[in-house]
């Protein structure tokens, strides 16, 4: 690899080596994930458990000392940032943060607000949470090798009154130009807002001489400190144009006078404090910073540049390319674009068979080493990315639906002889839906979309129409209807109407209109349960019914069914979906025996668990009752969407994967040992 001089003095080198025995992670292989939650050094945890044990007694018996330890975080935050302490206010994360200052500033109907198109959402929902106040949040489309002002010149900067920015992109790791961001935004009356969260701790940061209106930032990456920590930064001139969304006990200026007297807010940023805070995030986070501090930030924030700069170098002599261009700075952390098509998930599992914690994402890695990283630790990581991507055959997620079980051949030359046939494709701004629509339009197929989300719905349009364009896909029509399933008057009026259009040919219907209620059963009100049977079984049934006629045809595909396997093997909490399911998996089964003969296919495709904003919806209130065990295994949805389509376009029947299928023949012949193991992990009393 090429080299870079690592500067550091021989007592930077004993002070970064003491460090690094401080953290276990270490021994457990090799963490470059710092940019993501950082772990604690042993002198914090210790911090935190002497804290916790102080709390034997109670509070009010040791308030002030307490009260002491506090300020003094507060203060040595304030000096990390060249602050003073009365511009600091502790919340419980960077989102509060930034939604306090979001809630707190005044806004008029028509004010704009930009933010960077790959911002982190935490700096994006509170501004767009904005719009019931007639509020504007628009995106900025940061370039390579451009500075953010001169993207931001070319806007139209009308009524724009704030723009928030992340001070480092937690995507790509580029250290945007601050100094002209704020500079240009003061002289144009804009109020500037960082999320320095991938800033503070990594580089030098000085709000004397960079005058950001405000800051917001945590403690758990490049600080070393522990969740729950959140900090706001408000210039003292605008402190009193800010209102106080959450008001409490401490907000006021004498919190000890408990008369209920008028509310005179504090003089400080104190105001934004309603109540007691995280005391031992923010005790752990205190000695994270007198740790680093004497081991001199000026060598950590040295040392962190140059571990950059030493990663990109090698890895663009190594033929990657970063998502940062040439000319652009970065801080901490290195992103690299991984070959196209490829799995992320098999990416991070090879990392870490080599006992290496990276993030990968989509289609990129991030790597974020800190200052106490070693050259050969950059070393190792680079000859095993070397390994990983050069030498190693991954699993690629392209679609390529001929090399799926079983082939579609026949299917594909029915797709060529025939003008342009249709499939009405419900649920189609879904997860699995949009996939299934985006992998149809190449096998020549037009679509009729239906879903009941307006925006949505048009936009999946939009990206479709594109795709033909640079596809150059002829006789492809897109026909889009927005229906609510639970508005019976609207549905069956659509239902007749599209029935009686003699336009609407249909070759085939695929049904991926669904919705999932995670709950106990008792707690599901009446109307919830008949949702989900409106929405996931009469609608699909109806719909089906309706064009079982055109649908019996040696040309026609037929219908394809999406169901869970929950619909044969039940899942606490999902009582109602799994019902639902079953329905639709027997009427799928009865229609194929029923019209076997009849040149009509019905599709019963059960679908394996897929990383979706629905299954990590379920898995959120899962969790509440189960333990969890182990890791979570799903597939990803173009691998989901093209297996669906391989039995669709087929024409099969059914299809289950070997290890539902194991699943449902335990669960027929010995359900008892899905019983216990439902019961190992089953948290509820």
């Amino acid at each position: 690899m090429s080299k870079t001089a690592f500067s550091k003095d021989r007592k930077s080198i004993t002070a970064f080596s003491n460090y690094r025995k401080s953290l276990s992670v270490l021994v457990e292989g090799l963490f470059l994930n710092y940019a993501a939650t950082a772990p604690l050094s042993r002198r914090s945890i210790e911090k935190i458990k002497a804290e916790a044990e102080d709390m034997k007694t109670p509070l009010g018996q040791r308030f002030y000392l307490a009260l002491n330890k506090l300020e003094n975080a507060r203060r040595s935050f304030a000096e990390l940032i060249h602050a003073k302490g009365n511009e600091i206010a502790f919340t419980q994360n960077t989102s509060m943060a930034i939604s306090t200052i979001a809630g707190g500033l005044s806004f008029k109907p028509g004010d704009r607000i930009l933010v960077p198109n790959n911002e982190f959402p935490s700096n994006y929902y509170p501004w767009m949470n904005l719009k019931s106040q007639g509020v504007v949040c628009e995106k900025i489309n940061p370039q390579k090798n451009v500075s953010i002002v001169e993207t931001i010149k070319n806007m139209d900067l009308k009524n724009v009154k704030l723009i928030s920015l992340s001070a480092v992109s937690y995507h790509t790791g580029r250290l945007y130009e601050l100094q002209e961001f704020v500079d240009f935004c003061k002289n144009n009356n804009i109020l500037t807002c960082l999320d320095s969260i991938q800033a503070i701790g990594a580089v030098k940061f000085d709000v004397q001489k960079l005058p950001v209106d405000f800051v917001c930032s945590g403690a758990q990456k490049w600080l070393m400190g522990p969740v729950g920590c959140g900090i706001i930064y408000c210039r003292e001139e605008h402190l009193e144009r800010l209102n106080v969304p959450y008001t409490g006990w401490t907000s006021v200026m004498y919190p000890e006078n408990l008369d209920l007297g008028d509310l005179e807010f504090s003089k400080e940023m104190t105001r934004f404090e309603p109540g007691l805070p995280n005391y031992l995030a923010l005790m752990g986070m205190a000695e994270s910073l007198l740790e680093l501090k004497n081991i001199g930030w000026e060598n950590i924030f040295n040392a962190v540049q140059e571990n950059t700069q030493y990663l990109q170098s090698n890895l663009k002599n190594l033929g990657f390319s970063l998502l940062t261009g040439e000319n652009d700075q970065s801080a901490g952390i290195t992103s690299f674009f991984v070959p196209e098509g490829i799995d992320h998930r098999s990416v991070e599992a090879l990392y870490l068979s080599h006992k290496i914690k990276i993030t990968a994402r989509n289609d990129y890695v991030r790597v974020s080493p800190h200052f106490f990283n070693k050259s050969s630790e950059l070393d190792q990581f680079l000859n095993v990315t070397e390994k990983i991507f050069k030498k190693t055959k991954l699993k690629n997620i392209s679609p390529n639906i001929e090399s799926i079980r079983p082939s579609i051949k026949d299917s594909k030359k029915f797709s060529q002889q025939t003008l342009s046939p249709k499939i009405l494709l419900t649920g189609a701004t879904g997860h699995l839906g949009s996939e299934i629509a985006k992998q149809l339009l190449p096998l020549g197929f037009s679509l009729h979309l239906v879903d009941f989300q307006h925006d949505k719905l048009a936009a999946l349009k939009k990206s479709l129409e594109e795709i033909i364009a640079q596809s150059k896909i002829d006789n492809i029509t897109l026909q889009i209807d927005v229906v609510d399933y639970l508005n019976k008057k609207m549905f069956h009026d659509w239902l007749c109407t599209l029935k009686q259009d003699n336009s609407n040919s249909f070759a085939g219907l695929i049904h991926c209109a669904g919705v999932v209620e995670t709950s106990l059963f008792e707690d599901l009100s009446t109307k919830k349960i008949e949702e989900l049977f409106e929405v996931n079984v009469e609608g699909p049934l109806l719909l089906t019914h309706a064009f079982l006629t055109d649908l019996k045809s040696p040309s026609a595909l037929g219908v394809l069914n999406v169901v869970s396997s929950t619909g044969r093997c039940g899942s606490p909490l999902l009582a109602v979906y799994s019902a639902t399911h079953g329905a639709m998996w027997s009427l799928g089964e009865s229609l194929a025996r029923e019209y076997q003969d009849q040149n009509l296919t019905i599709t019963t495709y059960v679908a394996p668990a897929m990383h979706s904003p629905m299954q990590k919806r379920m898995g959120r209130v899962s969790l509440r009752f189960f333990r969890m065990s182990g890791t979570f295994d799903y597939e990803v949805v173009e691998h989901v969407a093209a297996e669906a389509l391989a039995v669709f376009l087929g024409k099969k029947n059914f299809y289950l994967s070997k290890m539902n299928r194991l699943k449902i023949i335990m669960n027929s012949i010995y359900p008892h040992f899905i019983d216990k193991k439902i019961s190992k992990v089953w948290r509820k009393d």
